[in-house]
């Protein structure tokens, strides 16, 4: 990121100034006013914007569904599916998920504790059809949090290995997840 600069002049009597603002990649802005002597005016520090996803909930999970990532998701078997969303996408609160399939208009709403990270599936009581589209809703009273669209793939029993469920996943487009369950195979 490169960084941003802004000038301001400011008329102060009879003396001009000049205020000078940056941005640097760690977010945090600083605002010097220029002129017979310098002064730090302010100094602010952002630790995220809103809209960002921060934070990696599959380091060491292949099986968790970052709600994030919108697009398909492979599992292999339903009972290890767990959903995460970073704090930043949550309402801070005990939150109400969604879910239905894409092709029904009726949909199971549970309760997501703020302090649980993820959230399993199966808690929902939905079962999960491989290759059926899900759609997703966090919510905290009327307000969405977050709303998407996942596509779900069952890993067939036949891919035994964690190399074999790796490559069939890559195939279905679940790459981070396949780098998680099998890193000596990513590229």
């Amino acid at each position: 990121m490169s960084l941003l600069r802004s000038s301001i002049v400011l008329a102060l009597g009879c003396c001009i100034n000049t205020a000078t603002a940056s941005e640097t990649e760690d977010k945090t802005t600083t605002v010097f006013v220029e002129g017979e002597h310098s002064l730090l005016l302010a100094e602010a520090y952002r630790g995220r914007r809103r809209g960002e996803c921060e934070g990696d909930p599959n380091t060491n999970n292949a099986w968790t569904l970052n709600l994030c990532e919108l697009g398909p998701f492979c599992y292999d078997s339903p009972s290890q599916v767990s959903l995460w969303l970073p704090d930043n996408k949550r309402s801070g609160r005990t939150d109400r998920i969604k879910i239905r399939k894409n092709t029904e208009d009726d949909a199971v709403s549970v309760r997501w504790d703020a302090e649980e990270n993820t959230f399993s599936w199966s808690e929902t009581g939905l079962s999960i059809e491989s290759g059926m589209s899900y759609v997703i809703k966090v919510r905290k009273g009327r307000t969405d949090y977050f709303n998407g669209e996942f596509v779900l793939y069952r890993i067939p029993d036949n891919y035994r290995t964690d190399a074999q469920k790796a490559d069939w996943m890559r195939e279905q487009g679940c790459t981070s997840q396949a780098n998680i369950l099998n890193p000596k195979q990513s590229t």
